[in-house]
């Protein structure tokens, strides 16, 4: 029997009631029918505040239930491949926040497990609805460079060096061991999952990864990643982080030519992101303004290019939550078996990701 209305079950409500859950209500057919925390007490209160109808704190009980299509795992990255299995085990389509494990060899295990039991997965690499990035990869695989040649993409931030951000303040994201750092669950997956996903497969993987901010406050009690954060947060002492912070990977297209990927969130005054794509018939360079130019290579210089309407509103390239709703629609859809050309990363891109991201050399200064 087909499936008309899809019933998820959400563990973790930070990430996972910022911006999942009204994602999720937006899309048509699909609802949140039960929420798991660690504390009841919590899962209780956010399931009355939210009109969810069953909260519980034990992640077995929920991912066991019949009455449930879907489970979305929201955690901090140590907990997702556990989470993530027992609802693979049980059958559930599941989504999954970023990373998909904190190593490749979890990461393989839930990929290999998702493929045999023939459901739907997804991950929170949202960027790929950035109207602008979908352009572009259409242009790359129209034959816009011809064959590329040289790949550089820069992401240059300010996130560990002003106190409105959490990356400023010592938590899970400051700790190796915890999956944290700029390839953990941030910045740098998101930018190496947005190069597989424009140029193709990235191989022959190498790089170097340091910490250059190797002491952070910490949060005062009552505060955490998802209070609102400023000048005036009270502080209660630092810690040390060995997470890293800067990073270059680099390597080859399977397509044709190399890619470098610079990344750091240390820096005091960020150009943001770009990327830089020379191919043997063109030129295309998305700006940090997220204007994408573009070249032939019988042009003089480059030009600005319009993105057609038919990749999105302009409006999603900040609205977090409007890209989210992107990719539940396309998840719905492939749930339901309908023949759909969905842009979402799955566990199998996941995977790939992690690799990358083991591949490259660690260092502490």
């Amino acid at each position: 029997m087909a499936i008309t209305n899809i019933r998820a079950g959400l563990i973790g409500t930070g990430f996972g009631g910022s911006v999942v859950l009204p994602a999720l209500r937006q899309v048509p057919g699909m609802e949140v029918a039960a929420v798991c925390s660690a504390h009841a007490e919590k899962a209780g209160a956010f399931a009355a505040a939210h009109g969810i109808p069953d909260a519980t704190n034990n992640v077995e009980a929920l991912t066991q239930r019949d009455d449930l299509e879907l489970v979305l795992v929201c955690t901090p990255p140590l907990l997702h491949a556990p989470m993530s299995r027992a609802a693979l085990d049980a059958g559930k389509h599941t989504f999954s926040t970023k990373p998909l494990a904190a190593t490749a060899t979890e990461a393989r295990q839930l990929a290999e497990a998702a493929r045999a039991q023939g459901v739907v997965t997804a991950m929170d690499l949202d960027n790929r609805y950035v109207p602008v990035r979908r352009y572009f990869r259409h242009l790359v695989a129209s034959g816009y460079l011809g064959t590329p040649r040289c790949v550089l993409s820069t992401v240059l931030t300010h996130h560990a060096t002003k106190p409105d951000s959490r990356i400023y303040f010592w938590n899970w994201v400051s700790v190796r061991a915890q999956a944290g750092g700029i390839l953990g669950a941030s910045l740098g997956l998101h930018h190496l999952d947005l190069l597989r996903y424009t140029f193709g497969e990235l191989i022959d993987i190498g790089g170097l990864a340091t910490t250059q901010v190797t002491e952070k406050p910490v949060l005062a009690p009552g505060y955490s990643e998802w209070s609102e954060l400023g000048p005036d947060t009270p502080i209660v002492g630092t810690r040390a982080c060995d997470a890293e912070d800067t990073v270059v990977v680099h390597g080859r297209l399977a397509a044709g030519g190399l890619f470098q990927m610079t990344a750091s969130w240390s820096t005091h005054h960020g150009s943001g992101a770009r990327v830089e794509a020379y191919g043997s018939d063109g030129t295309l360079v998305l700006d940090t303004d997220g204007v994408l130019y573009g070249a032939r290579a019988k042009d003089s210089e480059l030009s600005a290019l319009e993105v057609p309407p038919s990749f999105g509103p302009p409006s999603l390239a900040t609205d977090h939550v409007g890209r989210f709703v992107a990719l539940f629609g396309e998840m719905a859809g492939a749930i339901r078996g309908e023949p759909i050309d969905a842009a979402y990363a799955t566990f199998d891109d996941g995977l790939r990701v992690r690799e990358i991201a083991e591949a490259v050399t660690r260092e502490t200064e």
